[in-house]
């Protein structure tokens, strides 16, 4: 973020890290008002995070794995109308990263069934992954 050559604060580069977009309900809206209204976020409290490892960890994705979820990157791809490297990067981070998450260093079928059920979230007017895998 420092390094200002790229502009990262103006063209959003923090929420291009996670590939989700979505939209809130009205009981999340007031939810949302209520804890901004009652200055909730200037109270500062300690969060654990046990499961970040203190260092670095190869976690191996295999190639099936990667692939599994290739037909759900083109078609969120191909609503953006974009090609999918990024967003095929970003969901093999979070293949990855579920692994890290349950302690192993190997992507498995759970880890792929787990982000598949999240690219359901990525918010369309009409859903292609949905509608891709109900052909």
């Amino acid at each position: 973020m420092r390094d200002q050559r790229h502009h990262w604060g103006r063209i959003g580069f923090l929420s291009r890290i996670v590939p989700f977009s979505y939209s809130y309900g009205i009981e999340a809206v007031k939810k949302v008002f209520d804890y901004i209204l009652g200055l909730d976020y200037l109270k500062e409290s300690d969060i654990e995070l046990n499961r970040i490892p203190k260092q670095d960890k190869a976690v191996k994705l295999s190639k099936k794995y990667a692939q599994d979820i290739l037909p759900s990157t083109a078609a969120i791809a191909e609503a953006q109308r974009a090609y999918g490297f990024r967003l095929q990067k970003q969901f093999q981070a979070l293949l990855q990263a579920s692994a890290l998450e349950r302690g192993r260093t190997s992507v498995n079928l759970r880890d792929v069934e787990r982000v598949l059920h999240l690219m359901n979230w990525v918010n369309f007017d009409e859903n292609p992954i949905t509608e891709q895998r109900g052909r």
